[in-house]
């Protein structure tokens, strides 16, 4: 499980995956409630991170970005789909 990248909001974790740092920073995120974007070159390391973390935490709010960082194409739209996602948590409510 190498070569996961960690979004935290407005906080960039560049640490790679793995059981000592990586997970256990998405784990103590994940536990105090954070909503957790996590970057991956790999959607079945990336699910398989997530599945990890949700037998600590159930209930955690993890998001799957699948993205190479030696792949600028690949940031961009992980960026992209990353902008749309916490916009679309800003916009107001309608009260019809």
């Amino acid at each position: 499980m190498l070569g996961c990248e960690f979004f935290l909001m407005t906080y960039l974790f560049q640490s790679k995956l793995t059981r000592s740092s990586g997970l256990e920073t998405v784990f103590q995120f994940a536990h105090q409630h954070a909503k957790v974007y996590m970057g991956c070159r790999s959607e079945s390391k990336g699910l398989a991170a997530i599945s990890t973390i949700k037998t600590r935490v159930p209930d955690a709010d993890i998001h799957l970005l699948i993205m190479d960082l030696t792949d600028l194409a690949s940031v961009d739209r992980a960026a992209k789909e990353f902008i749309k996602s916490v916009l679309s948590l800003q916009k107001p409510k309608s009260h019809d």
